[in-house]
């Protein structure tokens, strides 16, 4: 199935091929009434592949199931939805795409492995964060080199691994923890923060920039940051630890951030 112009469907569409080429540059659902969203939902099993940059909106639910390619030109996916988005599949998560991001509108955010190389990776915002982002793959941000930083802010992130070069990624979540169970890698700084704890699991390395980790972001006096046996810092420059109280710290060895302390 290729769908090329604007494309507006209604109800609930499903689209059962082995593969799907997009080259409209908007896909909506419903009625397209500014500043309004549909209750429609779409699902695609089979691979997508993007003949334009493309954005989806006005929909409530989105589901592809398989792998969305942005082709050789690199094209930019944009999801702007009020329910649930999951990228998955046997095949699933994304490649050649030049940028992605999903607009904080969304209740709930799963993607495999997503490869980026000529933008950033952005999933929600600060001022409009999304309740559970779950990275079951790597994120990466392509292009070798200096300049890409990472942000983790809010709670209720769960991740496989980030890998960041010269464009940045940042997931603004909506939940109290971050927790850090797969090893990250930024060619520049690295923020993570979280209402309440920050528990780092796995190694945080950066080849240039801080590595700054903040619990009780919202100075309520509760949340601390627990790095475990398994996890460890590796920076190229400061290393800025905040915390007041991490929540449980029994049976847990680690390192309790003081507020506002900063360590190199």
């Amino acid at each position: 199935m290729t769908s090329a112009g604007t494309q507006t469907y209604t109800g609930v569409v499903t689209i059962a091929t082995a593969n799907v080429g997009l080259t409209a540059s908007a896909v909506s659902f419903g009625a397209a009434v500014a500043g309004q969203f549909g209750a429609e939902s779409l699902t695609v099993v089979g691979n997508t592949t993007l003949g334009a940059n493309i954005l989806f909106s006005n929909l409530a639910n989105l589901t592809l199931d398989g792998t969305v390619d942005g082709d050789v030109a690199g094209r930019t996916l944009t999801i702007d939805i009020t329910g649930a988005l999951s990228i998955t599949g046997a095949a699933g998560g994304t490649q050649n795409l030049g940028g992605f991001t999903v607009v904080g509108n969304a209740t709930s955010v799963t993607v495999d492995a997503v490869t980026v190389s000529g933008a950033p990776i952005l999933i929600g915002s600060a001022g409009n964060p999304i309740p559970v982002i779950n990275a079951n793959g790597t994120l990466t941000t392509l292009l070798a080199g200096a300049g890409g930083t990472l942000i983790l802010q809010g709670g209720g992130i769960t991740l496989a691994g980030i890998a960041v070069g010269q464009h940045n990624i940042e997931l603004y979540g909506d939940g109290q923890d971050t927790v850090v169970a797969n090893p990250i890698t930024s060619a520049g700084a690295i923020t993570i923060s979280a209402p309440r704890d920050v528990v780092v699991e796995a190694l945080i390395t950066t080849t240039a920039g801080d590595i700054t980790l903040t619990a009780d972001s919202d100075n309520n006096g509760t949340g601390g940051v627990l790095i475990t046996a398994t996890g460890g810092l590796n920076s190229a420059g400061a290393v800025v630890v905040n915390g007041t109280a991490f929540t449980d710290l029994n049976a847990l060895g680690g390192y309790r951030g003081r507020r506002r302390g900063r360590h190199q």
